[in-house]
């Protein structure tokens, strides 16, 4: 049986007695100076690389290798701590308005995507039709230069672009459906690891939004009981107390409106970007909920992609092909 991981595994080995350990200020200023000299690196790499000329050295190597180069992969922080990881903040204006390639992914068969960042927060392109209009323009060049396939785009932006007529539709569509494929498996591997009834209610927690409906059908072909709430509706009450499997697909902040509504046979698989804080996780805990977090697929990517998504890269990144498989965490 394939298994989750749990977040709290990821670097604790089995006790032992440790002599001489490092103190505090000690990790804290190596921890520092490690950020300090990956900004460095990336700063480097990306204004290196983000130049016309360097993009078509990149193609033309790209088409000389058959293309591994799939796509490009546009990436935003959801919370400044997710900012701070890869830039300084006196960078901020300007990669707000000119993405700069910070990174790379593979995933099996040589499928590579070029990580591309961009300063900037929701609440300023939500609705910013010129912003949107140039960030488009600026990734298809990248994306036509390079020699790559797709541009993908991370967080809420999808749905911005597609609403706005950026992208077509049929793209639009086949992304919401790669997502929900990838958060079916990761709900599959939840419910083995809890050892839950395979035909568990399911609840979508804005569920009416792209990919919440992609799910709804997907779990409906499966034979299970769906149930659709959005940000301010109520939990149906012929489900509320009872077992169910919640699969949070709506937007940041939602799921912590609603923690008074949440009851404890409940188990939550977050979607949503950024993954629900430390303190919105205790408080479930102490619900009797237990929190897992769709990372994405298993891939490697570098710099590794930090906090929530350590260990794999983002659903919105992956390269359709056959196996992918979908990575979940405990928190």
């Amino acid at each position: 049986m394939e298994t989750v991981e749990n977040v709290s595994d990821l670097n604790i080995k089995k006790s032992r007695v440790i002599q001489n350990l490092p103190r505090p200020y000690q990790v804290d200023m190596v921890m520092a100076i490690r950020d300090f000299v990956r900004k460095i690196v990336i700063l480097i790499v990306s204004f290196s690389l983000t130049n016309k000329l360097s993009l078509i050295c990149i193609g033309i190597l790209n088409r000389l290798l058959g293309r591994p180069i799939r796509s490009v992969f546009l990436i935003y922080p959801g919370q400044e701590k997710y900012a701070r990881k890869y830039v300084f903040s006196w960078s901020a204006n300007y990669m707000r308005h000119n993405p700069l390639i910070v990174g790379a992914y593979f995933q099996k068969n040589m499928r590579i995507g070029l990580i591309v960042a961009a300063y900037v927060q929701e609440n300023y392109f939500r609705g910013n039709k010129d912003y949107l209009v140039k960030m488009h323009s600026n990734l298809d060049l990248m994306r036509k230069l390079v020699g790559a396939e797709v541009t993908h785009l991370s967080g809420t932006l999808p749905s911005e672009m597609n609403r706005l007529g950026l992208i077509d539709p049929g793209y639009f569509t086949e992304r919401c459906e790669l997502v929900a494929e990838i958060v079916v498996d990761a709900e599959r591997k939840v419910r083995e690891s809890e050892r839950v009834f395979s035909h568990c209610p399911v609840i979508l927690l804005g569920g009416k939004g792209s990919i919440g409906t992609a799910l709804k059908f997907k779990f409906l072909e499966e034979g299970r009981e769906v149930h659709i709430v959005d940000r301010d509706e109520d939990f149906p009450l012929e489900i509320v107390g009872k077992k169910a499997m919640l699969i949070d697909v709506s937007r940041k902040g939602v799921l912590e409106s609603r923690l008074d509504d949440l009851w404890s046979n409940l188990t939550i698989v977050n979607e949503s970007y950024p993954e629900p804080e430390p303190d919105v996780v205790q408080v479930l805990n102490q619900k009797g909920i237990n929190v897992y977090h769709v990372v994405g697929v298993k891939a490697k990517a570098y710099p590794p992609f930090q906090y929530g998504y350590a260990g794999g890269i983002p659903c919105c990144a992956a390269i359709r092909q056959d196996g992918l498989n979908s990575l979940v965490r405990k928190l």
